[in-house]
């Protein structure tokens, strides 16, 4: 054990020793290599504010201390600092649905997409056959109950959770659901669970109603932002439902995540198209559209937000989809966001650029504007915010939420099927539940909603529009409550 202390304690403080001197040579030599993006911009603040300096001569007294047997405690603090900063500065996020394979003594592949839903979308159109749907979705259900616990089902009273909980019914064993069901909607169109209950007993699942108050609420929403990893305007939904889904004992549920995605169930959907070509119709504003998008902060004030991104955002489908999706447009962010961060961050984000690339192969391929419609929501909204919040706001609670429509073997059908002139819809969805289920298709689906604004509406701009006061609110109290690592990750 002194042995191994010796010669951890040289290796240490030789590599500090080497690092600070050869550091010092660095700033008055030739200077380092150049190093990409944000890594870079980092490494000249560092060097030209000459606080790297600071950086070397502390690692070099710390290597010297070490090598000397002098003051360990305090270097080894000291380096320990040092090599946290080290490890952090090199952390990046793994890119969503990618895979990557390390083998022990070489050198690790590249991070390689496991599945593409682009691809899925370019083959040769084709629709379903009658009762392939069904058939899709009764397998891939089969696939993601299995489990040595008990799986649930998050059960709204929309068509989504219905055909899911449906289908898992089938398998035999006492099904238990879960509705989540607000008091300030009790009575009201709002109010989710007395469809939901209906669902639930003609299934003949163990069904849990769990309502929950204003004030219970407003007791859980530190917790909330806390384990939020990074600001979202989403993952309340889950948070919520997989706490009183926990509650009951369970440790896996199924949930109706990707539906709208794959079955056209976004206005979107309907929205996407109906821009474009309105947009098609007025190419002589091409330079009042741009005056419009500057002034957008200014319109904002005395109409829609987004009613100045109207001409500006309706000549090609990335455009309107970030019309659709985003919660303020580019002239707004002036108002936001200081002005030499928001120029480079427009930059290095080149969102519109990135919309358009991702659906690239299918407008070189001629797929229909619904099946591009459809990637989009599952590339951009659904990979970056709905699967991400839900992950994290499930495992808050120790939950395992799993997805049956978003399964690689469902989707590599349904993708000819959606580009086809004939894309299955929710009526086709709600068709592979029970007959006894198909009322359903008349009754109003509210949406599975929380009533955010009106609880916290004392704390909120009045002024700001759908989800806008909560995107506010989200930000205000990320900064406070999430803690100081959270609160740099939001300044990044």
């Amino acid at each position: 054990m002194k042995i191994a202390a010796l010669i951890s304690r040289i290796l240490i403080g030789l590599a500090f020793t080497v690092a600070g001197a050869f550091g010092w040579i660095l700033t008055f030599g030739s200077g380092p290599p150049p190093m990409p993006g944000l890594a870079g911009e980092f490494q000249k603040i560092i060097f030209e504010s000459h606080f790297v300096l600071f950086i070397d001569s502390i690692q070099l007294l710390a290597g010297i201390a070490l090598l000397l047997n002098r003051y360990v405690p305090l270097a080894l603090v000291v380096s320990a600092a040092f090599l946290y900063n080290i490890l952090a500065f090199h952390i990046t996020m793994f890119p969503a649905g990618h895979v990557q394979r390390i083998r022990f003594g070489r050198a690790p592949a590249p991070p390689r997409p496991y599945f593409s839903v682009q691809e899925s979308f370019v083959q040769l159109a084709s629709p379903l056959a009658a009762g392939e749907l069904q058939a899709l979705l009764r397998d891939s259900v089969r696939h993601h109950l299995v489990a040595d616990v008990p799986v649930g089902v998050f059960l709204s009273a929309g068509i989504d959770s219905t055909v899911i909980a449906a289908l898992a019914a089938e398998h035999g064993a006492k099904l238990s659901t879960v509705t989540l069901a607000f008091d300030d909607y009790r009575g009201t169109d709002d109010d989710e669970a007395p469809l939901a209950e209906d669902t639930a007993r003609i299934l003949g699942t163990d069904h849990v109603t769990v309502r929950m108050t204003r004030e219970e609420f407003m007791s859980v929403i530190d917790d909330f932002l806390r384990a939020m990893d990074q600001p979202t305007i989403d993952g309340l939904n889950t948070y919520l439902v997989s706490r009183a889904a926990a509650a009951q004992g369970l440790k896996v549920a199924l949930s109706g995540v990707g539906g709208d995605e794959l079955f056209g169930g976004y206005p979107s959907f309907a929205q996407i198209p109906k821009l474009l070509g309105w947009g098609r119709r007025v190419p002589a504003f091409e330079g009042l559209s741009g005056a419009l998008d500057r002034a957008a902060g200014v319109v904002a004030s005395a109409v829609h937000p987004k009613a100045a991104g109207l001409l500006t955002h309706s000549r090609d489908i990335a455009s309107a989809y970030l019309l659709r999706r985003a919660l303020h447009l580019r002239g707004e962010l002036d108002a936001l966001l200081d002005a030499s961060w928001l120029r480079e961050g427009l930059e290095r984000l080149a969102t519109v650029a990135a919309v358009n690339q991702s659906i690239a192969s299918l407008q070189a391929a001629g797929v229909t504007v619904h099946a591009q419609v459809a990637a989009l929501e599952a590339c951009w909204y659904m990979r970056n915010q709905l699967l991400r919040d839900t992950d994290w706001a499930s495992m808050a609670h120790g939950l395992e939420v799993r997805l049956p429509y978003v399964d690689a073997a469902l989707v590599r059908r349904l993708g000819p099927a959606i580009a086809s002139a004939a894309p299955p819809t929710k009526r086709d969805l709600l068709a592979c539940a029970p007959a006894r289920l198909h009322a359903l298709a008349g009754r109003r689906k509210t949406g599975f909603t929380t009533p955010v604004r009106s609880w916290i509406v004392q704390e909120l701009d009045a002024s700001a529009r759908g989800l806008r006061g909560w995107a506010g609110e989200v930000h205000r109290r990320f900064r406070v409550s999430a803690g100081p690592d959270n609160t740099k990750a939001l300044a990044a």
